[in-house]
């Protein structure tokens, strides 16, 4: 009987550090790290977008196909970075 009490206090303090880790709270700093972030990543995304469009009508589209190849990948790493961020600040 003590052995199948102690496995239960066990489960459940198991249960209850891990559900801690698993659903921490952001800061409210670290939220506005988040939307700044993202603010400035959609200002990045959007001025390689115009970046590529202003090249295409002036070079062509064949011309500006490795800088917008190139800005796809920035444009993605970006996103990355930020989602990384944003999960590293809710598990901690």
């Amino acid at each position: 009987m003590k052995i199948t009490t102690s496995l239960i206090v066990l489960a459940l303090a198991t249960g209850l550090m891990t559900s801690s880790f698993a659903h921490a709270e952001e800061t409210v700093g670290e939220k506005a790290a988040a939307t700044a972030t993202k603010a400035k990543n959609a200002t990045k995304k959007a001025y390689r977008s115009a970046k590529d469009e202003v090249c295409e009508m002036i070079n062509g589209k064949m011309e500006c196909l490795p800088q917008k190849v190139k800005h796809k990948a920035q444009n993605a790493a970006d996103s990355a970075e930020a989602k990384a961020k944003e999960v590293k600040n809710k598990v901690d």
